[in-house]
């Protein structure tokens, strides 16, 4: 599992059934690297602390309401994308749920152009 976590083109964590942090991979702990003077914590004090840590320090992941939804987030000058999926073992077992963070900064700075030079040609 962590295997595939890792490979994932996505900063991604892993958050077990009690609620833990259990992992991050590579790109997680580049992307709460750049975050931590915003978060006030790097991604060293993630692994083994509850989600609920996380949540309180961006309100906006609090409205994750399970297996495949997603919210977007600002933090600091970025636009972060959540989605979470359940995590199950080959039996069907729950392992927790993975979330995956893609930065949509550039995305949502063109959506944002786009609707403002829409607005002056109407």
């Amino acid at each position: 599992f962590y295997g595939m976590i890792e490979q994932a083109p996505l900063a991604a964590l892993h958050v077990d059934p009690r609620g833990r942090i259990t992992y991050l991979n590579q790109q997680a702990q580049g992307l709460f690297e750049q975050l931590a003077t915003e978060l006030g914590y790097g991604p060293e004090d993630l692994v083994g602390e509850p989600w609920s840590k996380l949540q309180r320090s961006v309100p906006a992941l609090k409205g994750l309401m399970g297996a495949g939804s997603s919210v977007v987030a600002k933090l600091g000058d970025l636009q972060i994308e959540v989605v979470a999926a359940p995590a199950n073992s080959h039996d069907g077992a729950s392992l927790g749920t993975a979330y995956f963070f893609r930065d949509v900064t550039e995305q949502s700075r063109l959506n944002d152009d786009a609707a403002r030079l829409k607005s002056m040609v109407e």
